[in-house]
């Protein structure tokens, strides 16, 4: 086996601390695949949160999994017929519109491992999805802020929140896995569906990123305007449905625009996917075809 295509390296455990390494099981990449560009899908499925990352070797890192079995018939057209394994799931929160998708998921493709938050409310379907990765003998590890691993060359993965001994709380929300890219130059900072009171806690240092995914479909809770501030996107990725809770709140998206970022919903937008070589994004909406932020 090649240098090139052992991009993760064996290893037993995502470890915890500023600077710290993330240990993650090796992945074989597809050779393909590998255009030098990361992708990141974010998926319209409605009411819920579903993105698939394609490193530049090729690797799949599933963010999520929506309400129901949506994300299954989006994976279909985008990855091959050969290619039917994920190297690592993050179930941000155990809220059902980010976790139903992926216990079908679990059953259809080869799942390397799952990364979530220590603070798993035990709901019925976070315990279908536990009994399944039992099933098959997937690792389930734990979240960790400030742990950051080398995925590839020029490659990085960092887990911002939650912190280390974070206290658990009544509120699956501010429990929600944070994770940052970074390719060389350009960042993608994914957030869950983490409130504007706990984003306090985001280390700082890691938060500038050319593009985000606004927490919680943009509710009137889902940003903290000083964090904001320190974030500067140029682009800005709201998940969400049809809904009766009011998502996305106009303050929010007033707030976005002021930056200036270029907003994006995947309920008026549909599928929306940002590439990037390690500098600028490029991204296409499947409704309007390729923007400029």
């Amino acid at each position: 086996m090649s240098s090139r295509r052992e991009v993760w390296r064996n290893a037993v455990a995502w470890m915890t601390g500023v600077g710290a390494a993330l240990a993650l099981a090796g992945w074989v990449l597809a050779p393909m695949l590998g255009r030098g560009m990361l992708q990141v899908r974010f998926f319209d499925i409605g009411q819920g949160d579903a993105i698939l990352v394609t490193t530049p070797a090729g690797g799949h890192i599933v963010v999520d999994g929506g309400p129901d079995g949506s994300l299954l018939h989006k994976l279909g057209p985008v990855l091959p017929l050969w290619d039917r394994t994920i190297e690592l799931v993050v179930l941000t929160h155990p809220h059902a519109d980010h976790l139903v998708g992926l216990v079908e998921l679990a059953r259809r493709y080869r799942i390397k491992q799952v990364l979530a938050s220590e603070d798993s409310a035990a709901t019925p379907e976070y315990r279908a999805l536990e009994a399944e990765l039992a099933r098959q003998h997937i690792p389930l590890l734990i979240a960790r802020g400030g742990a950051v691993q080398q995925l590839e060359p020029r490659l990085e993965l960092r887990v911002l929140y939650p912190p280390a001994g974070n206290p658990a709380s009544a509120n699956p929300n501010d429990a929600s896995v944070v994770l940052q890219l970074v390719y060389a130059d350009a960042e993608v900072l994914l957030t869950g569906d983490l409130e504007a009171a706990a984003q306090n806690a985001l280390p700082a240092a890691w938060l500038a990123s050319d593009l985000l995914k606004v927490a919680h479909h943009g509710s009137s809770d889902a940003l903290n305007l000083e964090i904001l501030g320190k974030i500067k996107p140029a682009v800005a990725v709201i998940s969400v449905g049809e809904n009766s809770y009011g998502h996305p709140s106009r303050r929010v998206l007033r707030a976005l625009e002021r930056i200036p970022a270029l907003v994006l919903t995947t309920q008026e937008d549909g599928d929306i996917t940002a590439t990037t070589r390690g500098y600028a994004w490029r991204v296409h909406s499947a409704h309007s075809g390729i923007l400029t932020p």
